[in-house]
């Protein structure tokens, strides 16, 4: 009898929830897409639980920590919102390195092909750089513990929606 190898992969996805790039604009309010997919052909099993410092994930959660060290100041991290996943929660631990912690409110499975979004808005970069990544750090999520870093390029303020355009007269 054949044996069929079972794959547990973990992809990760960073996009502006504007228009689906991953340039966001310097000195304005951005909505940031995370998606979490699994990619493999088994199924990644999650640890429900209350969120803990990332140098004690190893007896918590499963967790996804992420860090914004040159996108974000201390000031914008607390500023942030994130929208959790249904059944998950967002928290925030603001030293000795500022992290937002995702976690599974109760054990939960992540079937292949399915996927997990998070929406981080009010990322306001203030930072002068010209691209910036999140750092995502993973830990108990049925897939060997790593990290993973997400490009994002930041572009000069776009005109918004409400913005005025002058006229020439």
């Amino acid at each position: 009898m054949d044996e069929v190898a079972v794959i547990v992969a973990v992809h990760f996805t960073l996009t502006n929830a504007a228009d689906g790039t991953h340039v966001i604009s310097a000195g304005r309010v951005n909505a940031l897409v995370l998606t979490i997919a699994n990619a493999g052909t088994g199924a990644m099993t999650f640890k429900g639980g209350k969120a803990v410092p990332e140098d004690s994930a190893p007896s918590g959660p499963s967790a996804m920590y992420l860090s914004f060290l040159d996108l974000l100041g201390l000031h914008e991290l607390t500023q942030l919102r994130i929208a959790a996943a249904p059944g998950w929660r967002a928290t925030l631990f603001t030293g000795p390195a500022p992290t937002w912690a995702l976690t599974p409110d109760r054990d939960t499975v992540l079937g292949p092909g399915e996927s997990l979004a998070f929406v981080l808005d009010n990322v306001v970069p203030t930072r002068p750089k010209r691209s910036a990544s999140l750092i995502v750090d993973f830990h108990a999520m049925g897939v060997p513990s790593g990290s993973r870093s997400l490009a994002l390029e930041i572009g000069p303020a776009r005109r918004g929606p409400h913005d005025e355009i002058p006229r020439r007269v």
